[in-house]
């Protein structure tokens, strides 16, 4: 299934489904970082660097596409996003207080990626990805969308290795992220404010209590991971 640059930019806007699930997202994000310096690696079209910015943080972001950095742009003015390779950066070391992969580590050689972050990260590094599950890979199989994968094990792994330990994990989202189509499948319910926070609000209830069973991996969509650099 193919959604249109059109439709996918709609779903940025905070009116619509997909719009208030990544303002959950971002919460979560913003919750675990230190510090007020913040660099998005693989940034997209800036959603979360222009959210961070509203928030009163010192954002930037950067992504090798073009043109999600041009629609970027003319979607949030002034806001820093910079055409750029996440494995050789523009910055110098320890330039940014909390370094955020965003929905991107699945689209990097982890290693090298890391290796960056962790030049350019005065300490600390928070990952938040799709969790490559069945119920995942079955629903991009149904959608025809194929996509890499970023196993969190295999993620923790490399930032164990950089010298990090690893202060926070979380896996969510199990209802209103696949209902709001994200940003390549159908969108299942109308926009509808009460609705759509309702489902939200719920999809945390169902994540606690897949918790509290002990299956959370095996049905949810994302994990959070925040990594501090061991002293």
């Amino acid at each position: 299934m193919e959604i249109k640059i059109e439709e996918r930019l709609s779903r940025l806007s905070p009116n619509r489904f997909f719009g208030k699930v990544l303002l959950d997202w971002a919460q979560d994000i913003i919750s675990l970082l230190e510090g007020k310096r913040i660099l998005d690696i693989g940034c997209g079209y800036g959603f979360l660097v222009n959210t961070l910015l509203k928030r009163g943080f010192d954002a930037s972001g950067i992504d090798i596409s073009k043109d999600a950095i041009e629609r970027g742009k003319n979607l949030y003015p002034g806001v820093d996003l910079q055409i750029n390779d996440a494995y050789n950066l523009p910055f110098a070391d320890n330039s940014f207080d909390s370094v955020v992969f965003h929905e991107s580590i699945h689209h990097l050689e982890f290693e090298q990626a890391i290796k960056e972050a962790d030049r350019l990260s005065r300490g600390c590094i928070i990952i938040f990805d799709p969790n490559p599950n069945f119920v995942v890979k079955l629903c991009r199989k149904i959608v025809r969308h194929k996509d890499e994968e970023a196993p969190y094990a295999q993620v923790m792994d490399v930032l164990r290795k950089f010298g990090y330990k690893i202060t926070f994990f979380k896996l969510r989202d199990v209802l209103a992220m696949p209902l709001s189509g994200g940003f390549v499948g159908p969108q299942l319910l109308p926009d509808f404010d009460f609705l759509d926070r309702g489902l939200i609000n719920l999809d945390h209830l169902i994540c606690n209590l897949l918790k509290l069973l002990g299956c959370q991996k095996f049905f949810c969509w994302r994990y959070i991971i925040k990594a501090e650099k061991i002293k």
